[in-house]
């Protein structure tokens, strides 16, 4: 004989039954249209103190007799720029990027689940990022002399020493490599890109590879 089950459905609270379903249903969009802008807007913010960063413009680590800074974010701009681009160099870009593609796909409903992985993937690739550039000259840009920052080198330099010890020949130029491998892993990771995306980056870029070849 079969056996009967009873589902038991839990009863709304005081809240849900005042508060219509569509009414709840708007405010929760709502809500999850502004995280999507403030990461969009945090990203752009980032994105631009970076880009218009000036070894001049006045931070908590560089005193400066100018006022007016240089940086289009103000600032905040040339205090949050000068942090990220002493310590971790471009990978501070790298950062900003991640921050804004979540606003992205955030604002167009597209899954960041789980995202205690996505926030790993964006550490691995901001880290990694730093270690890769760690060897490329910044020239008159930035106080520091490369475009890893101070961490990269500290980094590259700790990763070079190990390779070293092992019997790694070149293990500078080895180890920025793979650190920038690491780094397009941890960034794809970091913003959940899909395979199709992946081959549609990958085909875009060689059309771009190959298109600039024959110029």
């Amino acid at each position: 004989m079969a056996r009967k089950y009873k589902i038991k459905r839990k009863n709304p609270g005081f809240f849900a039954r005042l508060i219509p379903v569509s009414v709840q249903a708007f405010v929760a969009r709502r809500i999850i249209d502004a995280v999507g802008l403030g990461f969009t807007l945090g990203g752009v913010f980032l994105g631009m103190a970076i880009l218009t960063y000036h070894r001049e413009d006045p931070s908590w680590n560089t005193a400066s007799a100018v006022r007016d800074t240089h940086n289009w974010m103000g600032a905040p701009g040339a205090s949050a720029s000068d942090l990220l681009l002493q310590t971790i160099g471009l990978g501070g870009a790298v950062f900003a990027a991640v921050i804004l593609l979540w606003g992205i796909s955030i604002l167009r409903r597209r899954s960041l689940a789980p995202f205690w992985l996505r926030i790993v993937g964006l550490m691995l690739a901001t880290l990694t990022s730093a270690v890769a550039l760690a060897r490329l000259p910044s020239g008159d840009w930035l106080a520091q002399a490369y475009l890893g920052g101070s961490a990269g080198q500290m980094m590259l330099q700790s990763l070079a020493d190990t390779g070293h010890a092992i019997g790694v020949g070149t293990p500078y130029t080895l180890m920025a490599l793979l650190a920038g491998v690491l780094a397009v892993a941890s960034f794809s990771l970091s913003i959940a890109m899909n395979r199709e995306e992946w081959s549609t980056l990958l085909t875009n870029s060689w059309a771009f590879i190959s298109a600039t070849a024959v110029m």
